[in-house]
């Protein structure tokens, strides 16, 4: 039973991580002008986000 509960505490607390780590991606997805609707995967957003920084900076 003990150890069911740990089970039960440590799945809670991966399915929070996720919940954060998601949200992440979404505002960084949304910041960057990235669309999410094309349901691109973290390569394709980090690419992004690269050449849009790099845009930024040329600017300067």
């Amino acid at each position: 039973e003990k150890e069911k509960q740990e089970l039960e505490r440590a799945l809670a607390k991966l399915t929070i991580k996720n919940q954060v780590y998601e949200s992440i991606f979404e505002i960084y997805a949304e910041d960057s002008g990235y669309d999410l609707k094309k349901n691109y995967g973290i390569k394709e957003l980090e690419e992004h986000i690269k050449k849009e920084r790099l845009k930024g900076t040329k600017k300067d």
